[in-house]
């Protein structure tokens, strides 16, 4: 599993950081050695017990889920020869509908 962690550090100080957010992308096991295809679980909104643990047992039933806090995305047929984990972080933002959004 990757997991991004958008902080919040005001004014380069560090004792004062704080998560805004996080994401987290996990290979469903399908694919093979030169593509992959993962899950996405965004969360926008703090508290962040466990990270997302509970939700990846309960939002990823559902298809599509936009509640304000959590989004859901796949990525599918990611090549792992030529992109990097920049590019996987690129197209899981992508899956959650980011890009419609902006």
């Amino acid at each position: 599993m990757i997991r991004c962690i958008i902080e919040l550090v005001p004014f380069g100080e560090e004792s004062k950081k704080r998560p805004i957010g996080i994401i987290e992308i996990a290979n469903d096991g399908s694919g093979n050695e030169f593509t992959g295809n993962y899950k996405v679980l965004l969360r926008k909104t703090p508290p962040w017990k466990g990270a997302l643990k509970s939700e990846w047992k309960t939002a990823l039933v559902k298809a599509t889920r936009d509640d304000g806090a959590i989004m859901i995305g796949k990525v599918e047929g990611f090549d792992r020869i030529k992109q990097g984990p920049y590019d996987l972080l690129f197209k899981a933002l992508k899956a959650c509908g980011l890009d419609r959004r902006n």
